[in-house]
């Protein structure tokens, strides 16, 4: 069940994954990071999975 929060800086919304850190993000973050960062869609899964 997810109840975490994203851990970016300025969001607050439910978290949907977890990143290469161990860190909780939420999709629209994760997608950013993926479309703008250095990260790659590897680099998170789905609290759906765990």
């Amino acid at each position: 069940m997810k109840t975490e929060t994203c851990a970016y800086i300025h969001c607050e919304k439910e978290a949907d994954f977890i990143d290469a850190m161990g860190d909780f993000v939420c999709e629209e973050c994760m997608e950013r990071e993926v479309q703008h960062g250095g990260d790659s869609y590897d680099d998170f899964q789905s609290i759906g999975d765990l």
